[in-house]
């Protein structure tokens, strides 16, 4: 290996036999695929129950890479997809866990006594009107829908890609007083790519209904 890839020392080879090499390198990074594949997706599809994303990658200047190499894999390109959950919550979240959850943010940045106290009542009031669990027991189980594992379920991807991970977005709804709940999750899909198949389509679903009818019956608890 030299800094600038590697180097065949062909000395012992004889001059009457045909060699095949096979090498794996490591690529110096993900910006390199960008000058391979052309990443493409189209706006959402929502339908009656779920919201399909169209995605598509497709190799580069096939003419010069058929040129230049005998053949090339391009395994698991990575295609990313933000599929935002924040503002579909906030539509089931009922107004008194609403307004609990409100106050009680207000209740922790608020230092005049007689505010504090008021804002403490008016939480104390929400509390009461929702029954139920805990705060805390809620916005825990809440929190839980995100995890990779939990979030999976409600993706699917077709066609040529295939799911591979999913990603919490770094953006939380703040009016809780700590991070609950991503603004968007972020569905990792990949598919392969070669100099036979240049170019490769995929859809992800993510079943909204099914979605938000878990975190009404987290919320409702």
């Amino acid at each position: 290996m030299t800094e600038e890839g590697f180097e065949i020392r062909t000395g012992s080879f004889s001059g009457n036999h045909v060699f095949i090499l096979d090498v794996d390198y490591a690529l110096p990074s993900k910006s390199f695929i960008d000058a391979l594949v052309q990443r493409d997706r189209a706006k959402e599809f929502p339908k009656d129950r779920e919201r399909e994303f169209w995605i598509h990658a497709e190799m580069k200047h096939p003419k010069v890479l058929k040129t230049k190499y005998g053949r090339l894999d391009l395994q698991d390109v990575e295609f990313g997809i933000d599929v935002g959950v924040s503002e579909q919550i906030k539509m089931v979240i009922p107004p008194a866990f609403k307004m609990e959850l409100e106050t009680g943010t207000r209740l922790l940045q608020e230092r005049d006594p007689h505010k504090k106290r008021v804002l403490g009542q008016a939480h104390v009031k929400a509390m009461r009107h929702r029954g139920g669990g805990t705060t805390s027991e809620i916005l825990g189980h809440l929190q839980e829908l995100f995890f990779p594992l939990a979030f999976k379920r409600y993706i699917e991807v077709l066609e040529d890609f295939h799911y591979s991970d999913c990603l919490r977005g770094s953006s939380f709804y703040d009016k809780i007083p700590f991070p609950t709940y991503p603004k968007s999750m972020t569905v990792i899909s990949r598919a392969d790519l070669n100099l036979s198949k240049l170019a490769a389509d995929g859809i992800v679903k993510f079943k909204e209904a099914e979605f938000l009818e878990k975190v009404k019956d987290i919320l409702e608890t």
